[in-house]
């Protein structure tokens, strides 16, 4: 059989041999099963991933305003396979199917000018269309973290987007802020 009948994917479940068993009938389901058995395996040694830091400046104001994170000053520690996230529009679009961990942080550092007063720095995660908002208050003269973890099944062709707010009562401009967002398919969904 040339390396060529093999190149295409006939429709195969695991099932008996085939009804009239030929060495071809027999060998083509045999190949298709392989294939199978190493896309599998594929999956769990290099499973879909992305581990994306920035450092961005975001705006403090009195009211809620909604910044995205990861379009600017983004940096890769890992990502498989290459292309998921965006960096000019800071969009994650899911590559395959499966049950996903998202994990995003927030890091705003003390501000510059403190007031000694209360503010609050919030994250949107938004996944697939539905958002969580995680939040966390502390005083203008130490750094605040807040994170967000969402375990969520995703359809290829699915988004992720990480927002960041800072709000002050009394105070305005902006504060460089250091975001993290790591995404892992850890299963299957079928």
């Amino acid at each position: 059989m040339a390396s060529s009948d093999r190149s295409s994917v006939i429709p195969y479940a695991p099932a008996n041999p085939p009804y009239n068993p030929t060495p071809d009938n027999l060998c083509r389901a045999t190949w298709d099963e392989l294939y199978r058995l190493e896309q599998a395996l594929r999956d769990i040694d290099k499973p879909a991933a992305l581990a994306a830091t920035c450092s961005e400046p975001i705006a403090v104001q009195a009211a809620t305003v909604w910044d995205r994170l990861l379009n600017e000053n983004v940096t890769f520690q890992w990502e498989n396979p290459r292309g998921q996230l965006n960096p000019a529009t800071g969009v994650w679009t899911c590559p395959q199917e499966g049950l996903y961990q998202i994990d995003a942080i927030l890091e705003s550092p003390p501000f510059p000018t403190p007031a000694a007063k209360q503010y609050t720095a919030s994250i949107r995660v938004t996944v697939a269309g539905t958002s969580l908002i995680a939040q966390n208050s502390g005083e203008d003269t130490k750094p605040v973290r807040v994170s967000a973890a969402v375990m969520r099944p995703l359809n290829r062709g699915d988004t992720v987007t990480l927002d960041a707010d800072l709000t002050h009562q009394n105070k305005t401009g902006t504060v460089t802020c250091f975001g993290v967002l790591n995404i892992l398919r850890v299963g299957s969904i079928k």
